[in-house]
């Protein structure tokens, strides 16, 4: 006769000294702090001499940051949440939790991966609004995004399309006994792809009056939309549009060198039809037509009719056709020869009507919804934000059971405590210790000692434009030299140690030139006299 018990996560059993040994007050699991690349080596040492210490690597609320000058002595502040620092700031974070038998004792249950039996853990976003746990699935399309669980019911599930993260068993040895904890590394240098993904599409592009004609407009408005793809197109066209309009000062050009600019100028101008007719054979296909777009679609006409009928409208096919050519892609050079700058496109009423042209598309065309997904769930493919603030992530351990018959349902610990992950910029975050020793001997003999290592292999074109670069006072105001007339490559060969010393010197002269914006000079370059050995 056997007697069935229940199976359930609980706090690793190393931590249950001073804590109250019931199931419901060690259900949930820890997070461990390490500061050293040898974290795996420091758990297994921690385990084998004395488990009970490892308490004291429990991460809690702490800042690193530099005390100022003045600050008492009871600097630095405890920061509000639990902040999670990242690998590059030299600290690595775990998960562990103890896999046992709700029986006297709380024994240890083992996982037989030759059972179909499987440890993960999982990481659950806290949504802003009302702090329910978002999950991060994977849709049909093998994008990420984060799926907010319906009911508290489902919290103790595995959202479907959920990704599993690994824990690994480590044993150690209490009181004469073995015993076993899960443990997980946190990824928490992936927190950028995280905050990638808004909970809600906020509006980026708000309805604004278009600026008088001759008043000066607050800049190019940022594109509404959340594709990436269709994004980079927009900046393409824009991007090319901008730097052929933008004035610039020119002194004292001579024939050669103006027809040498006009060639260029042709040569943007042709990526930039190419790039428009691309862009709008996909997402405002009424605007490449043959006639003028119906008035069923105002937007689009209203672009159609603000763009030039020579020069722009005109050429549009006609670039599509060449794009082997224009891209380099095929043999031959592109037949057009236009030249934007000469014809008349304001920017910002350009970027407004493109911009309107496609919405008015994309609304008229509706999405597939994806498959076994909501379809007004937010992309995953969404823009990444410079600021998500303070989002705020817990953990659960799960232990699947993929081979019994019946299924199983997938055991989910509780969840851990509340943390934040910090960024890669973080003043509270500790700085990893750094030093580049440059060469000693800097001197002609001491530098012919290095072998060059390194080579940078030129090609005839770079070459040229290489040697246009003969007056730095020339090209700061507009003016670039002629080319070398002769056809030969090029490969310069280098010691690193030379292309060290070459980056670190460029590096100070940026520094003293923009500290004139800055002022960071008392904040970036600290300078200590070295005693010299005898």
């Amino acid at each position: 006769m056997t007697t069935k018990h229940e199976i359930g996560w609980v706090t690793a059993a190393p931590l249950w000294r001073g804590r109250a040994v019931a199931p419901g007050v060690i259900a949930a699991p820890d997070l461990l702090r390490f500061d050293s690349d040898d974290f795996m080596d420091d758990l297994t040492a921690l385990l084998a001499k004395r488990p009970a210490d490892l308490a004291g690597k429990i991460a809690t609320k702490k800042t690193y940051r530099a005390r100022p000058p003045g600050a008492p002595g009871d600097w630095p502040p405890t920061p509000a949440a639990l902040r999670l620092y990242q690998p590059v700031h030299g600290h690595f974070n775990l998960v562990i939790a103890s896999l046992v038998c709700h029986t006297p004792g709380l024994p240890d249950h083992g996982v037989d991966p030759a059972k179909g039996e499987e440890a993960w853990f999982v990481l659950r976003r806290l949504r802003k609004s009302d702090a329910r746990e978002m999950a991060w699935v994977t849709d049909a399309q093998k994008r990420h995004t984060w799926s907010p669980i319906a009911g508290d019911a489902k919290l103790g599930e595995v959202a479907e399309g959920e990704q599993l993260l690994p824990l690994f068993m480590v044993p150690f040895t209490e009181n004469g006994r073995t015993r076993r904890l899960w443990a997980g590394l946190i990824p928490t240098s992936s927190r950028e792809t995280f905050v990638a993904t808004r909970e809600a599409v906020p509006e980026v592009f708000p309805e604004e009056a278009a600026p008088a004609p001759g008043a000066p407009h607050p800049g190019v408005p940022e594109p509404p939309f959340t594709d990436p793809e269709l994004v980079e197109a927009r900046a393409r066209v824009i991007g090319g549009l901008q730097a052929l309009v933008t004035p610039r000062t020119l002194l004292a050009q001579t024939p050669a060198e103006r027809h040498a600019e006009e060639r260029m100028e042709q040569e943007v101008t042709r990526f930039f039809l190419l790039d428009l007719a691309d862009l709008l054979t996909r997402y405002a296909p009424s605007v490449m037509g043959a006639s003028r777009p119906p008035s069923t679609a105002p937007k689009a006409r209203a672009l159609y009719d603000l763009l030039p009928a020579t020069g722009v409208r005109d050429k549009l096919a006609q670039a599509l056709s060449q794009w082997a050519e224009i891209t380099g892609e095929g043999e031959g050079t592109s037949s057009i020869t236009v030249n934007l700058r000469n014809v008349a496109l304001d920017v910002y009423t350009f970027a407004r009507a493109l911009d309107e042209a496609i919405k008015e598309h994309l609304a008229a065309t509706p999405a597939p919804a994806p498959a076994g997904g909501d379809p007004a769930r937010p992309g995953a493919m969404e823009l990444p934000q410079l600021d998500d603030g303070e989002a705020r992530y817990v953990l659960r351990c799960v232990y699947r059971r993929t081979r019994c018959r019946p299924p199983h349902p997938d055991l989910v610990s509780a969840r851990s405590a509340e943390f934040t992950i910090a960024p890669f910029f973080d003043p509270d975050a500790p700085a990893r210790a750094v030093r580049i020793a440059l060469p000693v001997d800097t001197s002609l003999k001491g530098l012919r000692k290095f072998r060059k290592g390194v080579a940078f292999l030129l090609s005839d074109q770079l070459r040229k434009q290489m040697s246009q670069a003969s007056n730095m006072k020339g090209l700061l105001d507009g003016k670039a030299g002629s080319e070398e007339p002769f056809t030969l490559g090029e490969i310069c060969s280098f010691s690193i140690p030379i292309i060290t010393l070459c980056a670190f010197i460029v590096l100070m002269i940026f520094m003293i030139l923009l500290n004139f914006v800055f002022w960071w000079l008392p904040l970036l370059r600290f300078c200590f006299p070295i005693i010299k050995r005898k």
